[in-house]
């Protein structure tokens, strides 16, 4: 007895499959097929010892193990930062396929390695692409300083001084940069010293450093000019960061110092800061110099923005206590840096 179907116009019996019965077919052929697919996309290949960092210009080697003791064809796939893809088929011998490789001039970043051996699986892994350092070159770019003699001690002088610092590598960050900065009379003989100290001078880029030293001699001996010497520098891979904005820089005049051209000095230089990234800002580092209308520097210093910033937000910064002994009319205009550490890196 036939059930379960019907006659065509041909009296040709056609059996009804239910909807129920298809719906099963359907999810026990697709199981398999994602079955299937997984046995052909891991397998039994794996990475064998594979480093974490690797740097451009470096020959370097990948082995897989295939867990097969016969030959084996095996591709090994390379997708660099900024879309460089390289592949490369080796026959595997013993169980394991190898690749000797040097490393492309292509952008530091994350590089995604897929092996793929035929017939047994698939390996994923991921290497750290970096740049080979270069030797920290920095250039002192603008230097200054004003030196005023208290009327109260008229035997011993007080200096401002401003540094303007640049990175000369385009690649590479430089940190923990140590400056030694002397002051120097006619005779060249050495009248005071600061030792600057500076976490991170970005790549191609200029960071602003001041501070103020008192000089333990009179006005019959002053200083003549700045002798700025490099102590050393770490290079270090660039860290990718977005520019803080800058605004609203101005000099407060100062109530208590009076400079030799009897107007007030300067208080101190006070601003904002603002945090144009999508990731939190810890802190900032802001440099400060102080240029007259020819653009000689006539003194600098320091400040700090705190934090913590999200994204749109700002804060008051101030600089002060370094610029007393410039005349606050002399100032004609006034550079800030601000180095910014984010909570996390690639903002």
């Amino acid at each position: 007895m036939l059930t379960g179907g019907r006659f065509d116009g041909n009296s040709r019996y056609v059996r009804r499959t239910s909807e129920r019965a298809l719906c099963a077919a359907a999810v026990a052929a697709a199981v398999a097929w994602v079955c299937a697919s997984a046995g052909a996309g891991t397998g039994s290949v794996s990475f064998v010892g594979l480093p974490s960092k690797i740097y451009e210009g470096q020959s370097v080697t990948f082995t897989v193990d295939s867990g097969k003791t016969a030959s084996v064809s095996c591709t090994l796939t390379i997708h660099y930062k900024g879309k460089r893809v390289d592949r490369i088929t080796h026959v595997g011998r013993s169980g394991r396929a190898s690749w000797r490789i040097r490393v492309p001039p292509v952008p530091p970043g994350p590089a995604r390695l897929v092996a793929a051996c035929a017939g047994v699986g698939t390996a994923t892994g991921q290497v750290l692409v970096q740049w080979a350092l270069q030797t920290p070159k920095l250039t002192v770019t603008k230097q200054g300083f004003t030196e005023a003699f208290p009327k109260t001690s008229p035997n011993s002088g007080r200096a401002s001084y401003g540094l303007a610092i640049h990175n000369e590598r385009v690649r590479f960050d430089a940190t923990n940069v140590q400056f030694l900065v002397n002051f120097v009379d006619a005779t060249n003989r050495v009248l005071g010293t600061d030792h600057v100290a500076i976490a991170r001078v970005p790549s191609d880029a200029t960071v602003y450093h001041g501070g103020r030293v008192d000089i333990p001699y009179g006005q019959t001996d002053p200083v003549t000019r700045l002798e700025v010497v490099l102590v050393s520098a770490t290079s270090a891979q660039k860290v990718p960061s977005t520019p803080l904005l800058i605004s609203d820089i101005q000099a407060a005049p100062s109530t208590q110092s009076t400079p030799s051209n009897g107007g007030p000095g300067i208080d101190s230089v006070r601003g904002q800061i603002l945090n144009q990234s999508i990731v939190e800002l810890r802190n900032a580092d802001v440099g400060v110099i102080i240029l007259d209308s020819a653009g000689n520097v006539l003194g600098g210093g320091t400040g700090y923005g705190r934090g913590p910033l999200s994204k749109g937000s700002r804060e008051f910064f101030s600089s002060c206590c370094t610029f007393g002994d410039i005349p606050f009319a002399s100032a004609a205009s006034i550079l800030v840096s601000a180095v910014p550490t984010y909570a996390t890196p690639n903002p």
